[in-house]
C-alpha cells in the first residue's frame, strides 16, 4: 500500500471538505482549459457556423469531463484512481485539422474512433513492454513533457509569433511575470486557502492585468456578451463516421504520442502519491491508458475533439499539495456543468496568452524536477548516462530545428514529428542497444581471513550501476554479503574460498554464497551485549540476525557432501 508523502495535505484517497473541493476543482478547470482554443481552430477549419463551433467545444468539454471522472474511479480493468484530469490533446491537432479539411467532422470523428481503439490495444500490451520502459526512460518522458511546454510558454509570454524577428511585447511579458510571481509567491509563502488556490488567484490577477493593458480584443468581449447563460449543444449534422486510409498514419502516430505522454503523466501520479515509490507499476498505468482510450471513444461518438491526460494538472496537484482523486472527479463534473453555460465556455476559449504562459511555466517546473528525480533514483553507469543525455538532446534538437527532419523517409519522419516522440524513440533504441553485453548475473571470489568488505562494496557498486539498481538495494545486498561472510568465517570450513553469485531480474537481486563446510544455523535470536563480550559464537549469531534485516527468503541448501549454498533475495522494487 502506498505511503502518503509528508508534503501532501490531501493524498490520493483522502476525502476533501466540500468547500475546498469546489475551489480546488475550479482551479484544475482553469488548467484544463488552457488549450481549449484547439477545438475552436479545428471547427473553424471546417468552416462551421459559430453555433456549430460552440457545440463542438461543448461536446469536447463533456467528453473531457467524463474522462476526468473515470480517471478518479478505481477499477481493475479501466480506471486507475488518480487525480489526472484530461484536456484537448495537442498531439491530435495537426491530424484533426487535416481530417476536417479532407472530409469534415465526420472524418475526424471516425479517425478518432480508430485511434482510440489503437490506444486501447497499446494499453492492453503495455505491461508486456515494461522492459522497454525502465525507470530512467519513464523519467525522461516526464521531464520532456515539462520541457516541451517551455517553447509555447515563452511565445505566449513574449507575444512573439515569429521567433526570428525577436520582437517582444513588453505588456505580455509583464502580465506573464506578474501572474507567475503571484502563483510562485503564494506557493512558497502562502498559507491555507491562499496556498491551495494559488493558481486561481494568480489567474485572476493575470486577467485584471490583461484587461488593464488591453490584451483582450473587442471581438472577445462581443463574443462573451452575445452568448447565453444556458445552452445545450446541438447535433453537428454527422450522420455517420467516415474513414480514410490517407489519414490512418497521422492518427496512429498521434495515438502513439498520446500514449507515451499519458504513461509519463500516470507515472508522475504514482511518484507523487507514494513516499516509498521505487519503480513504475504498470498495472495502474495500463488502466489509465484504457480510461483515456474510452474517453476518446466517447469524444468520437458525442462529436468532440480527442483528448489526453493533462500533465499540467498533475503538476498543479503536486504544487498545491492536493492530489485527492475526488478533486479530479469534482473537476470533471464541474466541467460538464460548465459545458452547458456558453458564456463561460467562450470565456475559457479566450484566456489571455500571458496567463496561459504563466500556468505552463508554473507546472513545467514541477514536471521537469519530478522527471529528474525519477531518472536519478537509479544508479547510473556510462551506458545509462548516454541513454538519458543523447535522448534528451534528440528531443531538444527536434524542438529547435523541426525543419531539419523534413527530408527523412516517410516511414521514419512521423517519429520525429515532436520532441517527445523523438526522445522516447532514441531512448528505447539506445537502451536496447546498450543492454548488449550486460549480464544478468555476476560472480565474485572471496577469501576468508582477508578484508573482503571493500571488495564486496566495490563489486556491488559496479554491478548496481550496470543494472540500474536503486542505491538502497545495492546497500542491502552489499550488507547481506558482508554479514554472511562474517557468519561463515566462524564455521570450520574445508576451504577458505567463498564464491558469491549475484543475479538480477526486473524485481529482485538473488544472492548465493557457495562454501565448503558445515551448514549455517539460521534460527537464532539477537544476542545481548553481555553474550557478545564473553561468547565468540554470539558474534556469529549477530551477523545472522543482521543478514535477515537486509534480505528475505534466506536459506541454506546442501547440493552434495559438505558443499553448501547460502541463499538470500534482496527486493529490487
Amino acid at each position: 500500500m502506498a505511503k502518503k508523502p509528508a508534503n501532501l495535505k490531501y493524498s490520493v484517497n483522502d476525502k476533501v471538505p466540500f468547500g475546498n473541493l469546489v475551489g480546488l476543482s475550479f482551479q484544475h478547470i482553469i488548467a484544463m482549459s488552457s488549450i481549449l482554443i484547439l477545438p475552436v481552430i479545428v471547427a473553424s477549419s471546417a468552416h462551421l457556423a459559430s453555433s456549430s463551433v460552440l457545440s463542438f467545444v461543448q461536446m469536447s468539454m463533456i467528453a473531457i469531463g467524463l474522462g476526468s471522472i473515470l480517471m478518479g474511479f478505481r477499477h481493475k480493468l479501466f480506471a486507475p484512481g488518480y487525480l489526472a484530469p484530461l484536456l484537448c490533446a495537442p498531439a491530435y491537432f495537426t491530424a484533426a485539422v487535416a481530417a476536417v479539411k479532407t472530409g469534415g467532422l465526420s472524418l475526424l470523428f471516425g479517425m478518432t474512433l480508430v485511434a482510440s481503439v489503437f490506444q486501447g490495444i497499446m494499453a492492453s500490451i503495455i505491461t508486456k513492454l515494461k522492459k522497454l520502459f525502465p525507470a530512467e526512460i519513464m523519467g525522461i518522458v516526464v521531464a520532456m513533457i515539462g520541457l516541451s511546454l517551455i517553447p509555447t510558454a515563452f511565445k505566449d509570454a513574449t507575444g512573439v509569433t515569429n521567433v526570428v524577428s525577436h520582437v517582444w511585447h513588453g505588456k505580455d511579458l509583464f502580465v506573464t511575470f506578474l501572474t507567475l510571481a503571484v502563483m510562485v509567491g503564494l506557493t512558497v509563502w502562502g498559507k491555507g486557502i491562499l496556498f491551495s488556490l494559488n493558481l486561481v488567484i494568480g489567474s485572476i490577477v493575470g486577467f485584471v492585468a490583461a484587461y488593464y493593458f488591453q490584451l483582450f480584443t473587442p471581438a472577445d468581449f462581443h463574443a462573451v456578451s452575445q452568448s447565453s447563460w444556458l445552452g445545450f449543444p446541438h447535433h453537428l449534422g454527422v450522420t455517420h463516421l467516415s474513414f480514410s486510409w490517407v489519414m490512418l498514419v497521422p492518427f496512429l502516430i498521434a495515438g502513439v504520442t498520446v500514449t507515451l505522454k499519458d504513461m509519463g503523466t500516470l507515472l508522475t501520479c504514482q511518484k507523487i502519491n507514494d513516499a516509498e515509490w521505487k519503480h513504475p507499476d504498470m498495472q495502474p498505468i495500463r488502466r489509465g491508458l484504457f480510461a483515456n482510450a474510452i474517453s476518446n471513444v466517447v469524444a468520437s461518438l458525442l462529436g468532440g475533439y480527442p483528448n489526453s491526460l493533462s500533465s499540467s494538472n498533475v503538476g498543479l496537484s503536486l504544487a498545491t499539495a492536493n492530489t485527492s482523486r475526488f478533486v479530479g472527479m469534482g473537476a470533471g463534473a464541474l466541467y460538464i456543468i460548465i459545458a452547458f453555460i456558453p458564456k463561460v465556455v467562450i470565456l475559457f476559449t479566450i484566456l489571455p496568452h500571458p496567463v496561459i504562459s504563466a500556468i505552463l511555466f508554473y507546472v513545467a517546473t514541477f514536471m521537469i524536477v519530478t522527471g529528474m528525480q525519477i531518472m536519478f533514483s537509479r544508479m547510473l553507469d556510462a551506458r545509462k548516462i548516454f541513454v538519458i543525455g543523447l535522448s534528451i538532446m534528440a528531443g531538444l534538437i527536434v524542438e529547435m530545428e523541426p525543419t531539419s527532419f523534413s527530408h527523412l523517409p516517410s516511414m521514419i519522419k512521423p517519429f520525429f514529428g515532436s520532441p517527445l516522440s523523438a526522445t522516447v524513440i532514441v531512448a528505447v533504441v539506445l537502451n536496447l542497444l546498450f543492454r548488449i553485453g550486460v549480464s544478468k548475473s555476476a560472480t565474485l571470489g572471496l577469501q576468508l581471513g582477508s578484508n573482503v568488505s571493500s571488495a564486496i562494496w566495490d563489486f556491488m557498486e559496479v554491478q548496481g550501476r550496470k543494472w540500474g539498481a536503486l542505491p538502497e538495494t545495492v546497500h542491502h545486498a552489499s550488507s547481506f554479503i558482508t554479514e554472511a561472510m562474517e557468519a561463515i568465517q566462524a564455521l570450520s570450513l574445508t576451504s577458505s574460498e567463498v564464491k558469491a553469485e549475484v543475479s538480477y531480474d526486473d524485481h529482485d537481486m538473488s544472492i548465493e554464497l557457495h562454501y565448503q563446510g558445515p551448514s549455517l544455523e539460521l534460527d537464532v535470536k539477537l544476542p545481548d551485549v553481555a553474550s557478545l563480550r564473553r561468547d565468540a559464537a554470539a558474534a556469529q549469531q549477530l551477523s545472522i540476525f543482521l543478514m535477515k534485516n537486509h534480505a528475505k527468503n534466506i536459506k541454506v541448501t546442501n547440493p552434495h557432501g559438505d558443499y553448501h549454498v547460502l541463499c538470500g533475495t534482496v527486493t529490487f522494487i
